[in-house]
């Protein structure tokens, strides 16, 4: 870093008598890719801001809160730095020159005028060079234009690196907002600034930074800006601000995906996926070679490696081998990455396509939802509802405001939650969804399901569930329970005006409906809940078994099994003891019944057995282990998370 004092030349009296700057009003945004009502905000205040583009400075905080934005997830610290400054409790909340403008996400035209109108006590100017990628260079300038000493009154110098325009393929939050301007991403004077000296009339106080380092959360290199302003932290008053312009970026590649296709049958058993993607190179600059990753729920499924010279200019189709896709509900998209880096990263990732799909048959289900993310759709389950917030979606009691235990009968910690309190037709304007066990079923000759639900109603509301079955795979469903209102009900009413609040079932809130298959013996079944909402209360959904040997324990009274740790990461140790001498093994089953590893644990052993599985190369979810002590099975639920 450099610092300089220069002396201005020797001005004429008449020029001296001048005695103040042209202020740029320095605007300040507080805002949130998730915020609602920053999805009306903040469009009206782009119409302001780029009305009166000559007049103003302008920097964006993309806070934590009230939800998902990766914007913040870049630099949340120094964001919290400056909401802490002010004191923001809510957003949008614009701020003009250091000052409230009364009215949060607006940004009133007087304002404007009114504070361009007052002379700033100095002038500040901004330059920037971008080196490569790594590093830029910063100069700011503070010129005292005026006939007075701009006097040391405890004023800082914020220095902040910006990205004019962030446009993502996608909305990056829950609400339609793609486009964000002026995003702050890093401090180089830190958040809390640098003193600014006396400055006499007529010098300039000047600052350089050299190989400053650009973060490696830039989005788009020639969108960058260095904004700096000059504040008083007592009152927070901004004495003048002012901006670099952005620096056309040359020798640097710009890879896009301008087409992606997801190549799959419409049916919910038509497992086979194949993927293309088009990329472009929108610069002049040739990439000797760029990777192309097809990307399955947020993970890399396939990678390309492409080693052709794209030129300038020039596309090329890129297609990956066909597999077959997951249970569930699938969020599909690519990205690129060209070998040397690139310019612009945003165009690099193609929009977000959800393919959902039944598993291949399986011998057994078993879903207790215990290692699903909370607030999330349950994995392996196709969900169709109005809306997600807590619908369909899993939760624990933190989740539902809770005290104890929210999984079936107390016993377990997580559930499925049908949020009927909340899914209103008249304002939602559907009455209906479907939660798709997508996991499909063989049925043996002695087929059952069973799950376990809690449920109230609301001043006698009709909420109603119904659980079908479907043999062509989601096309029709025929009914194998269907309940609603009192007949549903498994706890007394609790949202009757008096108690409120969201109803949290107890342990003796819930039952297990067991529902008979053997009609289906043979068949390949799906299972779905259909959902009819009357705007009652609460439904909890869970531990959903299709023929699972789960309960299955045929030790006695004097013999024990102990699995730990569970979830286990590396290693899961078992504790074993039997009274009688036998052949003991053990297999690791997936919830598709597929045998994930088989081991022998001995021969002809009794008494206290320990042994020990290595499940550090197995992937995270729930499995089964199933003992077989000679005739005898035990089977215990176990959980693996890396």
């Amino acid at each position: 870093m450099k610092k300089t004092l220069l002396f201005a030349a020797l001005l004429s009296a008449s020029f001296m008598g001048f005695s103040q700057s042209q202020r740029t009003v320095f605007i300040e945004e507080f805002t949130q890719a998730s915020c609602p009502p920053c999805e009306t905000t903040t469009p009206a205040l782009n119409a302001v801001i780029e009305t009166n583009a000559e007049k103003i400075v302008q920097i964006r905080y993309q806070t934590s809160w009230p939800g998902v934005d990766p914007m913040n997830a870049d630099n949340p610290t120094e964001v919290q730095t400056r909401v802490d400054y002010y004191g923001v409790t809510g957003v949008p909340d614009v701020i003009a020159d250091g000052t409230s403008t009364g009215n949060p996400g607006s940004l009133p035209q007087g304002i404007i005028d009114a504070r361009y109108g007052t002379d700033a006590p100095v002038l500040v100017e901004v330059e920037h060079t971008i080196n490569d990628l790594l590093t830029m260079d910063v100069t700011v300038r503070i010129v005292n234009e005026g006939t007075e000493a701009f006097e040391d009154a405890g004023d800082k110098l914020r220095v902040a690196l910006i990205e004019e325009v962030v446009s993502f393929p996608s909305p990056p939050g829950s609400t339609s907002l793609v486009d964000f301007e002026a995003v702050m991403k890093t401090f180089f004077t830190g958040a809390a600034g640098i003193d600014v000296p006396e400055i006499a009339a007529g010098e300039t106080w000047s600052m350089t930074w050299e190989g400053l380092a650009i973060p490696d959360y830039v989005y788009n290199y020639n969108q960058l800006v260095v904004v700096a302003w000059v504040q008083n932290d007592a009152s927070k008053a901004v004495h003048n601000s002012g901006h670099s312009s952005p620096q056309e970026l040359t020798g640097y590649a710009d890879l896009g995906i301008t087409n992606a296709v997801a190549n799959t049958g419409d049916g919910l058993c038509d497992y086979e996926f194949t993927g293309e993607v088009t990329i472009e190179n929108t610069t002049s600059t040739e990439v000797a070679s760029y990777d192309v990753n097809l990307v399955i729920n947020g993970a890399a499924a396939q990678t390309v490696n492409v080693t052709d010279a794209l030129a300038g200019g020039a596309s090329n189709t890129v297609m990956f081998d066909p597999f077959d896709l997951p249970a569930g509900s699938s969020a599909i998209s690519y990205n690129v990455a060209a070998v040397g880096g690139d310019i612009a990263t945003l165009n690099n990732n193609s929009s977000i396509v959800i393919v959902s799909k039944a598993a291949v048959p399986s011998a057994s289900v078993y879903q207790d939802y215990e290692s699903d993310a909370i607030g999330a759709f349950p994995s392996n389950a196709i969900v169709n509802v109005p809306f997600a917030n807590l619908n369909g979606i899993v939760v624990n009691a933190d989740a539902v405001g809770g005290s104890e235990p929210i999984g079936g009968f107390g016993e377990s910690e997580q559930s499925i939650i049908v949020n009927y309190w909340q899914w209103n037709p008249s304002t939602v304007g559907v009455a209906n969804g479907e939660i798709i066990i997508a996991e499909q079923f063989n049925v043996p000759s002695d087929g059952n399901l069973s799950f376990d639900y809690a449920y109230t109603s609301y001043a006698g509301s009709q909420d109603r569930l119904q659980v079908q079955v479907s043999t062509d795979c989601g096309d029709s469903y025929t009914d194998l329970f269907n309940k609603a209102g009192a007949d549903l009900r498994t706890a007394p009413e609790v949202n009757d005006g008096s108690a409120g609040g969201f109803f949290k079932p107890g342990a003796g809130d819930w039952v297990t409906e067991n529902l008979d298959l053997s009609a289906y013996e043979g068949q390949d079944v799906l299972i779905r809940m259909y959902l009819t909402t009357a705007w009652g209360d609460q439904l909890y959904i869970d531990n959903i078994k299709m023929n699972s040997p789960v309960d299955v324990n045929e030790l006695n009274e004097n013999e024990s099994l102990v699995v730990f740790p569970n979830p286990a990461s590396q290693n899961m140790n078992i504790e074993l003891s039997i009274e009688e001498s036998a052949n003991v093994s053990v297999k690791m089953i997936d919830m598709l019944g597929r045998t994930i590893l088989t081991e022998q644990i001995g021969n002809n052993v009794k008494g206290a057995i320990s042994h020990t599985l290595n499940v550090n190369n197995i992937n995270s979810g729930a499995y089964l282990l199933f003992f077989q002590i000679d005739e005898r099975q035990v089977v215990q639920r176990v959980n693996v998370s890396h």
